[in-house]
């Protein structure tokens, strides 16, 4: 019984000895029939510096040097500069769509400060067009008293001078002023005072205004 379990276990040896050499052997070789040695593979990559790397299957040392020395670099630049996509142009898009955006709202901003400016200028305007009217009402009203009370006034002055004085001083005036002196006195009074004046004079007082 003991040799049976010896017989087996030296089997069992042998077999994992075998099934190793053939593993290395294989990653020796493209054909372990033909034992066609396997070709290293390249791995180049530029680098700011022209680090140029060779590595095969067993230079595990030489890959993890190469791996931590490309991580490095992903480390030093921004995800978007190593790895450009499509996200990239959507992103570039967006940030030149809200740079517009921002520059439209801006523009929006100053066109609505420069309307409530005009709105309010034209409102002042408006106010101050108003006072000017008022002004320029009470300028007339004020106009219009002086020359109301210089008209009563000197058509009482010439109603009580002598009908002949007051046609001489009459026709010293000019014919508008002294036909409206004349229409405003008393009819009788105003009658001696044209018959005292020459016929022409007494024409272009009284003839009827165009």
């Amino acid at each position: 019984m003991k040799a049976k379990l010896t017989y087996l276990v030296v089997f069992l040896v042998a077999v994992a000895l075998s099934m190793t050499v053939f593993i290395v052997f294989n990653q020796e070789v493209s054909d372990i029939f033909n034992l066609k040695p396997v070709k290293a593979e390249s791995i180049e990559k530029e680098t700011p510096k022209d680090l140029k790397i060779n590595l095969t299957r067993n230079g595990n040392e030489k890959i993890k040097q190469f791996i931590e020395y490309k991580s490095g670099q992903i480390d030093e630049y921004p995800p978007r500069v190593m790895f450009p996509d499509k996200r990239d142009t959507i992103i570039q898009a967006v940030y030149k769509d809200s740079v517009l955006l921002a520059k439209y709202n801006q523009l929006k901003t100053e066109m609505a400060d420069m309307k409530s400016m005009y709105l309010f200028r034209e409102n002042e305007i408006a106010l101050k067009n108003d006072e000017i009217k008022k002004l320029e009402a009470r300028l007339n009203l004020g106009k219009d008293s002086v020359h109301t009370f210089w008209k009563k006034n000197t058509v009482k002055m010439f109603e009580s001078m002598d009908s002949q004085k007051a046609a001489e001083v009459l026709a010293t005036f000019s014919e508008d002023m002294a036909r409206e002196l004349l229409y405003s006195m008393k009819k009788k009074k105003a009658a001696e005072i044209l018959s005292l004046m020459n016929s022409e004079k007494v024409l272009i007082l009284t003839k009827a205004e165009k």
